[in-house]
């Protein structure tokens, strides 16, 4: 049984998963969610079923995967799908957008529980990893297109740059 993977806030998915329990509506409509004391059935004639589990974080290597909402992307719409294709039963899901350690994970849920922000709007522990993502986004770019080369400059003008460019400092990035 593959697990269903996806990457955004963990109370929307547990909202979700919790109110749509009968399998009717929302991502997974027409597929029961069974509770761990029901038997599983390993016949063909079974219809997919999915476990009832709480919405958890999913480790991988010591990180966790995040994904946004993006522009016109409602709330739910990055939990996975589950379609048929060619007689057999296919998850799919948008992939996370960037991965964030398991070790700054407390450091940033303290940060929210002193500022968690307005009711519209990201939260400001929220806009600083967007951000983050969006100036590495931009550098990997640049570096992509020749608009950055870093041959042939020292670290003080490539630190320079980097914070000039996309706010980025020495501790933000790796180093050699």
């Amino acid at each position: 049984q593959k697990p269903l993977t996806c990457f955004g806030r963990i109370q929307e998915a547990e909202e979700i998963r919790t109110s749509h329990k009968d399998g009717n509506g929302g991502p997974w409509a027409g597929f029961k969610i069974k509770g761990f004391d029901e038997a599983a059935c390993n016949d063909t004639e079974c219809l997919p079923y999915i476990n009832d589990a709480r919405t958890r974080y999913l480790i991988d290597c010591d990180n966790i995967g995040i994904r946004f909402g993006e522009e016109g992307e409602s709330s739910g719409d990055y939990l996975p799908s589950i379609g048929l294709k060619d007689g057999k039963y296919r998850i799919s899901c948008k992939p996370a957008q960037c991965t964030m350690s398991i070790y700054e994970l407390q450091a940033m849920l303290f940060l929210h529980m002193l500022n968690p922000g307005k009711d519209e709007g990201p939260a400001p522990v929220e806009k600083i990893i967007i951000d983050k993502v969006e100036a590495y986004r931009e550098l990997f770019s640049d570096i992509r297109d020749g608009r950055l080369t870093p041959k042939g400059q020292d670290d003080t003008s490539l630190n320079e740059a980097l914070i000039a460019n996309y706010g980025l400092t020495s501790p933000d990035y790796l180093k050699k």
